[in-house]
């Protein structure tokens, strides 16, 4: 099987419909195109070990929208460590009236979101080659959703993007791994939405979502963490 051909996006839109997540046509033939020239790219720098088509329909383009459902139309939303551009891209193309941000701290990388975003043709949406840290924030420009796949520590992902989030805006952190011992639950709260607190070390308390899904043909369990709520900086 190619990358980007037509059994390709089957897998797309067949694994996005056992999600629930319906997946047009042209945002397949769009994840298609992103796909290719992701794949061109990695041969010259590094942007994936992923190669296999199946695996990099799975692993990138399907697990990149599992938040498809969680995210308000219209949104501000900020990409943290892009990459590849998952999720940002992948998400910009479910959503296409969201204005999103990717950063990322590699030129090379920031180089290849900008042109995936000439090549799709897509408006309203930016890369950054920066650091989260030094991003240029003025009042007013807060997020309504924060997301990341780079960060493997919930609390530095927390504590970095806090100062960018608006008010009852939400983070959305992807885990493939436990997570247990990076947060100490502290009573429930919300329960009919599923909803409970917890203290995210350095950081506070926040109501935390939790969505597990089963990654379509690999079977693979996915963890998206929903954060929402002010929390504070210790020594803040």
């Amino acid at each position: 099987m190619k990358i980007g051909s037509s059994a390709w996006k089957k897998i797309i839109v067949k694994g996005a419909r056992e999600l629930d997540i319906h997946v047009q046509p042209v945002q397949a033939e769009q994840f298609a195109r992103h796909a290719s020239i992701l794949t061109k790219w990695n041969q010259k720098i590094n942007l994936t070990t992923i190669e296999d088509p199946v695996e990099m329909a799975i692993k990138h383009f399907l697990d990149a929208i599992l938040p498809y459902d969680c995210i308000q139309p219209g949104s501000r939303l900020l990409d943290v460590g892009s990459g590849a551009g998952f999720p940002g891209i992948a998400l910009k193309v479910m959503i296409p009236s969201l204005q999103v941000t990717l950063v990322d701290a590699t030129r090379k990388k920031a180089n290849f979101l900008k042109h995936v975003i000439r090549e799709l043709g897509l408006k309203h949406i930016k890369a950054v080659h920066a650091r989260i840290e030094d991003l240029d924030q003025h009042p007013g420009d807060e997020f309504n959703v924060i997301v990341s796949r780079a960060f493997s520590d919930l609390t530095k992902f927390v504590k970095m993007s806090l100062p960018y989030l608006a008010a009852n805006g939400q983070l959305i952190a992807y885990k493939a791994k436990s997570y247990a011992g990076e947060i100490s639950k502290r009573h429930e709260v919300a329960e009919a939405q599923g909803s409970q607190q917890y203290r995210i070390p350095s950081c506070g308390d926040f109501q935390i979502k939790t969505l597990s899904f089963k990654l379509p043909v690999l079977n693979l369990t996915r963890t998206l963490l929903l954060i929402s709520g002010s929390g504070r900086i210790d020594g803040v």
